[in-house]
Formats: C-alpha cells, structure tokens, sequence
C-alpha cells in the first residue's frame, strides 16, 4: 500500500490506544482495569516502564521526553514536545471511562487525557497544522503533495519549452 503525505498524528504514539475499555480487553486479552474517577483518563500503558527517579516519598517514577502534546510555539510555529512524569503503577496502567447503555455523563471522563509519549520523528517527517481546522498531523516529506514535481514529472515551465521548442522545428 502507497504511503500517503500525511498521516495523524496517533502514528508517533509510542504505545498501542484503546478507545474504550472493550479495546482494551480485545487487544490485551486482559479485563480492562476499573475506572478511577479521581485519575485523568488515560489510554495506553507502558508494559516494561522505567524507573528514571524517586520521589520524597519513595514512589519510582518513569519520565517520557518526547510527548507531543498538540501545542505550537506561538513564535515559531513549531510542535512543542514535552516531558512527561508518571509513577511507574500509573505508567503500566491505563483508566479508560466506561462507554454504552447507561454510561452517558461518567464523572470525570470529560478530564483532559495523559498524552502518550510521542515516538522520534524520523528524518522523513514534520509535525504541520492541516486543513481548516489547523489540526496537527504528521507530514511524510518523502511523499510528494498532489501538484508538487515529483522526480520525472515536468512543470508548467517544462512543457510551455517544450511546446516552444516543437513549433520552432514544426511539429
């Protein structure tokens, strides 16, 4: 399958997302954790995470350097990634709100998510604001845009010289 110019911005998540908890269940094979209405909700987990530091109180904590967290330097317009600080239980879990019949108005699913760390970008990406919207996604450089002059296509220049060409030696 063709690579497209671009692709969301969920490409760079360095963890699989469950959107509900029956995804999670599907995917991992395991009962999806109860819903803590006093975490923000969060929908990934680290399987393997790290111990980076340890707080005063003892709890191990992991650090994620690399989240995108949808915001743009209003100066430079560049993607702003940032750090990312989780104990190591609230790394290797996930709190997915419970969705369905009877599950409208759920208490504190409305709460910003934990982001999920951001994978590097590669030499061939860029993190750009798309459409109307301005959402961000990513951009796949090595794909050339509808319109763009890709390798073995000619420009409009190209082809008004080459019909100058034909009619000087009349063909």
């Amino acid at each position: 399958m063709q690579k497209a110019p671009y692709d969301p911005i969920t490409v760079l998540n360095a963890f699989p997302t469950y959107a509900t908890q029956d995804d999670y269940t599907r995917a991992t094979g395991q009962p999806c954790p109860p819903w803590t209405l006093d975490k923000h909700p969060k929908y990934w987990f680290d399987p393997k995470p790290k111990k980076m530091t340890t707080g005063p109180d003892g709890t191990a904590y992991t650090l994620y350097t690399n989240s995108f967290l949808g915001h743009f330097d209003p100066d430079t317009q560049l993607p702003i990634f940032e750090s990312l600080m989780l104990s190591l239980a609230e790394a290797a879990a996930v709190n997915i709100p419970p969705t369905g019949t009877g599950e409208t108005n759920v208490p504190g699913a409305n709460a910003d998510p934990v982001q999920c760390p951001s994978k590097p970008l590669t030499s061939t990406q860029q993190i750009v604001r798309y459409g109307v919207l301005q959402v961000p996604v990513v951009r796949n450089l090595d794909v050339p845009l509808p319109g763009d002059n890709a390798p073995g296509q000619f420009t409009d220049a190209d082809r008004a010289m080459l019909q100058a060409i034909a009619a000087k030696v009349g063909v």
